[in-house]
């Protein structure tokens, strides 16, 4: 999925191009492994249930971060949908608008 990140880019005639080296999702995902460490500990700390899905849009243009929780379950009862089919249906959601 990498590369539909500057595909977007090139579509909007934009000329940024996006890290996308295996070495920067390394570096993406051990952070994003870390902060769901520290969301755990703190709802076990204020006794509050764990969310299930964590969304978070960050518009560049406007400086401003969109987040939004669930806390049922989303797709864990999808016995055929995987981690990879989340992420790329949530990109095409985000790309559409």
């Amino acid at each position: 999925m990498n590369h539909k990140l500057n595909e977007v880019l090139e579509a909007n005639n934009n000329d940024l191009q996006y890290d996308t080296s295996v070495d920067r999702q390394r570096v993406v995902l051990r952070i994003i492994n870390d902060n769901i460490k520290k969301i755990n500990d703190l709802c076990n700390e204020h006794r509050r249930d764990m969310p299930t899905e964590i969304k978070l849009v960050y518009n560049v243009e406007n400086n401003s971060l969109e987040a939004d929780y669930k806390y049922e379950n989303v797709y864990s009862n999808n016995p055929l949908k995987t981690a990879v089919d989340v992420a790329e249906e949530w990109f095409e959601e985000i790309k559409n608008g």
